[in-house]
């Protein structure tokens, strides 16, 4: 009948303060991870050049067929690079598209 008794107020000011400084945490951690994925994605960028087109042909000859996905994973670079360089390397006659849909190219030595 009493129902439940209320807190004292030292103890509620306690726990909105303890709300707030993990909120404070949390937005801290959130900044933290953002800049890593950055920096992380700015170092996979690669700029086309004659060293990066040797060692891609050197993997194309290693394999029967080569996709966006295989050169990003071991070249380690991000899948954009991979994609623009084996339509430059198709421009230039190196590789030839065997097969195209929305979501994958698949590539062979030309």
């Amino acid at each position: 009948m009493g129902g439940q008794s209320k807190k004292p107020l030292s103890i509620v000011e306690k726990r909105q303060q303890k709300i707030v400084q993990e909120a404070e945490k949390k937005k801290e951690k959130r900044g933290q991870a953002k800049q890593t994925q950055v920096k992380e994605s700015a170092s996979k960028q690669v700029e086309i050049d004659e060293g990066v087109i040797n060692k891609v042909l050197e993997e194309i000859s290693k394999e029967k067929f080569i996709t966006p996905y295989i050169l990003s994973e071991r070249l380690s670079i991000s899948m954009t690079s991979s994609k623009h360089l084996l339509r430059k390397l198709r421009e230039m006659g190196k590789v030839r598209l065997v097969s195209k849909n929305r979501r994958i190219e698949i590539y062979q030595a030309a």
